[in-house]
């Protein structure tokens, strides 16, 4: 048997296996019923550690799956009732091994856990990437146990035991899969002179991630290439740099090679996200006759949503309440401001506001006050939590 190719989905309902690169949702086992042992190279690793609970939301099922190969990827293993692990671990066929049978990758039922692919939940919502989310309660000592072992990522997130958590102050916090709202529509991914359309998947993010602000410096205008740049100009904003992971610092914005949204969210690739040319039109603002503050569109993985597409039912947020959404303990964490359980997001719409002749940079956004109406704030404010938007190929 070639193990290296050997995938594995656990038969029993309270046997499961997960790769560490998927995060799992809390479940019930027997955490005193696993075992620990890391095999030698000869095809493949395999490493048993303490489990997590089952992804039982994540397609349906409590069948979970395993995969070894050269790369020396991790997974996590409990015996189901009455089966001592080690007598799975030290089995030396896993293929023949009653709890276990062989996988062909088109099961329907396949997922390689390797991949970073997008998975359709069949209610209208995809799931794809990972994000800080529900705080964690200090049960067990976890904050303590996360202080001492817990390693620091490049991204800022923390590892401990294949799982993901982020820290904000003295507090801790899960990085748990995003599920996206799904939309059907069609993204270029040729040239404007030769265009090649191909349906895709628009996705809007279910919750409120996070919170960031628009343009946040002491200069409100700027000079790029001979032209004055307001601070409600989308192309040279902060939030379009953190969301794309952009090297703002040309345009006296942060540098997000390291840390920007699609860097964090996506830690397991992005490869699935189309890049889309956005329309930062007049006709996609408040006042669709004019607008001074417009920019050029932009080609981006990540984006926020604009004035006109909170306002149409293209993506049924055409009212308030259908407008309205909630934040993650994360997002409250950073700042977001909450009205009634829900809160103020951006768009990416300049507003174009004079007030006696006097400008100010506003930039339109759903606001939580207004019972979440579309209305505008200042780019600076730190208090707007952000609801991404990305393209994914149907395919």
């Amino acid at each position: 048997m070639n193990r290296n190719k050997l995938f594995l989905i656990a038969s029993s309902i309270s046997l499961f296996a997960v790769i560490a690169s998927v995060v799992a949702t809390s479940g019930g086992f027997d955490s005193r019923n696993v075992y620990n042992v890391a095999r030698g190279t000869e095809g493949g690793v395999w490493h048993h550690y303490e489990a997590v609970g089952a992804t039982s939301t994540r397609h349906g099922s409590r069948e979970f799956w395993a995969n070894s190969n050269s790369n020396c990827l991790t997974f996590q293993l409990s015996a189901p009732d009455g089966v001592d692990v080690k007598d799975i671990v030290n089995h030396d066929n896993y293929d023949t091994y009653e709890s276990f049978y062989n996988m062909a990758t088109n099961d329907e039922r396949y997922i390689n856990p390797t991949s970073s692919a997008p998975f359709e939940n069949g209610n209208g919502t995809v799931t794809y990437g990972i994000y800080p989310q529900a705080k964690l309660v200090n049960d067990d000592n976890i904050y303590s146990t996360l202080e001492s072992n817990a390693s620091i990522q490049s991204n800022g997130w923390y590892l401990y035991r294949g799982e993901y958590y982020a820290k904000e102050g003295d507090n801790w916090y899960k990085c748990e899969p995003i599920i996206w709202r799904k939309y059907d529509t069609s993204v270029n991914i040729g040239t404007k002179e030769d265009p090649d359309y191909i349906s895709a998947y628009f996705l809007i993010s279910d919750v409120l991630l996070d919170t960031h602000y628009f343009y946040d410096c002491d200069v409100e205008e700027r000079t790029i290439d001979e032209q004055t740049i307001y601070g409600n100009n989308y192309k040279y904003s902060d939030i379009r740099a953190w969301l794309n992971g952009y090297d703002g610092s040309d345009y006296s914005v942060n540098d997000f090679r390291n840390n920007g949204f699609i860097k964090t969210a996506f830690v397991f690739g992005d490869s699935e996200i189309l890049t889309k040319e956005v329309d930062n039109g007049k006709l996609t603002t408040h006042n669709t006759s004019t607008n001074q503050f417009v920019c050029e569109n932009t080609n981006d993985k990540i984006f926020l949503l604009s004035y006109q597409e909170l306002s149409s039912s293209t993506y049924g947020l055409n009212t308030n309440e259908k407008r309205r959404c909630v934040p993650t303990d994360w997002a409250l964490a950073k700042g977001a401001y909450v009205d009634d359980g829900h809160c103020s997001y951006f768009t990416r719409s300049p507003y174009d506001l004079n007030y006696d002749g006097c400008f100010t940079y506003e930039v339109s956004m759903v606001d939580a006050d207004q019972n979440s109406a579309l209305s505008y704030g200042a780019a600076g404010y730190g208090g707007a939590a952000i609801r991404p938007a990305l393209c994914i190929s149907i395919s």
